[in-house]
């Protein structure tokens, strides 16, 4: 009995071990960053690295030391006749080689491209402008297949949204709704979940507001007032299509149901699609998950930022990191919320603060 015992003891410590290895991507270090940028937080892009960010007109940030750069404006053929500026929709390839971004130009012919895009390729270290079937924000597949999405327009006016190479040819339409969840491969680019097999978005997580109230006591008033302040809500991930009906898509699976959205600042997928990323904020007001003052945001009231994973497929949550860590007081997390193609990091805003970065180490 004995000799079986130390035969089956070695098995047990490496079940055991196994057991307590952490299941879920940890912070493995922080820093505020530096960097300063009063644009709108929402036209923003982290690099697939991590290391730096952007801001419309095509300039970087890097977040460890706060510069600023235009690493392409030396690139070949870049002609920008007729700009005025970039609207903000900016993004890499996962791999790094390309940058894309939406111009805007004051052309007003009728049927005229306003939005043109172009892309940089930084490998050759070139420049040009897309065929106007392609148009406003690039979401590059995290496949690296050197594909995206954007807008398809066809004979000047919109079709719906394609699948493009990195020549602007138009590859498919996203026209059809499938079920993600048979999907055997799934990979995150911000709110979207890309297939591998079909190499296009498949899925998107979508808030859906089912009523909204000023809260009294109890929480939820019989019947309910319907005056602004404490917002009633799920977050789903829905399958992704146009044209498609985004009340009721043909694919749902939920995230968060019948829950205050006046707190989440943010919610995206991990790299792998494996995960969701939560940034919700907690409030002084310990009856309601939300802060709120009758229908005025009262960040005053948050106590902290708090970052959960969760595991959508099992429901498995685990909380990686609170604000209030970084012990300057300013806990009021805000957009943007983003993480990097190759998983390293995590940006989040801050209000009346800079931003603060994430290093992540998965298991």
């Amino acid at each position: 009995m004995k000799k079986i015992f130390s035969y089956v003891l070695p098995f047990l410590l490496i079940a055991f071990l196994m057991g307590c290895a952490p299941r879920f991507p940890m912070v493995e270090s922080y820093y505020v960053t530096p960097a300063k940028w009063d644009r709108i937080p929402d036209l923003f892009a982290l690099s697939p690295d991590g290391e730096y960010a952007t801001y419309p007109d095509v300039g970087f940030i890097q977040l460890t030391t706060g510069e600023e750069s235009r690493p392409h404006a030396d690139y070949k053929n870049l002609n920008f006749e007729g700009y005025m500026g970039s609207d903000g929709l900016e993004a890499w390839s996962p791999d790094g080689r390309y940058f894309t971004v939406s111009t805007l130009y004051d052309d007003r012919t009728p049927g005229a491209n306003r939005d043109p895009l172009y892309i940089f390729d930084n490998r050759e270290r070139t420049a040009k402008k897309l065929p106007d079937t392609a148009r406003l924000g690039v979401w590059w597949s995290p496949f690296n297949t050197e594909h995206f999405m954007a807008q398809y327009f066809y004979n000047n006016e919109y079709a719906g949204l394609g699948i493009f190479d990195t020549q602007g040819s138009l590859i498919s339409l996203v026209n059809e709704e499938v079920d993600f969840r048979n999907e055997t491969e799934l990979r995150g680019n911000g709110n979207d979940l890309w297939s591998k097999a079909l190499d296009r978005p498949v899925a998107s997580m979508q808030t859906f507001v089912s009523k909204s109230f000023l809260p009294t006591n109890p929480p939820f008033p019989t019947p309910p007032v319907e005056r602004s302040g404490l917002v009633i809500g799920s977050i789903y991930i829905d399958s992704f299509a146009y044209p498609m009906d985004y009340e009721k898509p043909k694919y749902r699976f939920p995230i968060m149901e019948d829950t205050p959205l006046n707190g989440n600042v943010g919610f995206i997928f991990d790299p792998t699609g494996k995960y969701v990323l939560l940034a919700q904020w907690q409030c002084a007001d310990a009856n309601f998950t939300h802060c709120t003052n009758d229908s005025v945001m009262n960040i005053s009231n948050v106590t902290d930022t708090v970052f959960t994973l969760l595991d959508w497929r099992t429901g498995e949550k685990q909380e990686i990191f609170r604000l209030s860590k970084i012990g300057d007081g300013y806990v009021a997390g805000s957009a943007p919320v983003a993480w990097s193609a190759d998983g390293s990091t995590i940006i989040i805003g801050r209000h009346n603060s800079q931003s603060v970065v994430l290093k992540i180490k998965y298991p």
